[in-house]
Order: structure tokens, then sequence, then C-alpha cells
């Protein structure tokens, strides 16, 4: 999900059902506007029951005039625990 950081507004929603391989891109056309902080939060859910089996994570990062590009890799990035659901 990407969202205004200052105001909270949600613009954009990318689902990917299943994770096959290790890095992929997920594309938004038409959402980003240049200059603005975006707040990206990432959602996983392993299926299994029990703690930890839903993982969050929240990167907030300034537009540039293409877009908006954030690398992330779940086993580096610190995670987070206050995110309201999807």
């Amino acid at each position: 999900r990407v969202a205004d950081a200052s105001s909270g507004r949600v613009v954009a929603l990318f689902r990917n059902p299943a994770i096959t391989q290790p890095a992929f891109d997920g594309t938004v056309a038409g959402m980003i506007e240049p200059s603005v902080g975006y707040a990206v939060e990432v959602y996983s859910d392993d299926g299994q029951a029990g703690a930890g089996s839903v993982r969050e994570w929240r990167i907030e990062k300034d537009s540039v005039a293409t877009g908006l590009t954030v690398d992330f890799d779940p086993a580096t990035f610190p995670s987070a625990s206050n995110l309201a659901p999807p």
C-alpha cells in the first residue's frame, strides 16, 4: 500500500498473491506525483497460524520526477508492528 506520508491518504495498492522469487518489481502506473513524501507499507502472510505469520514494514521515501522506487529486502529491513491491515 502506498500513502501520502503527510495526509495518510492511500494513493495506490499493489497485491502479489505469491512471491516465487527473491526479488520482483511492483508497478502502479499514474499514481505517484513528483516531489511528494510517500509511506510504502508492505505486508506478508505465510499462511500459517501463530505469532509471526503476518509481518509488516513501513518505508518512507520522497518521489522524484520519474516516480517512486523502493528497494526492500524483508531479511534485512526491520519489521514494524503498529500498521493497520491493508
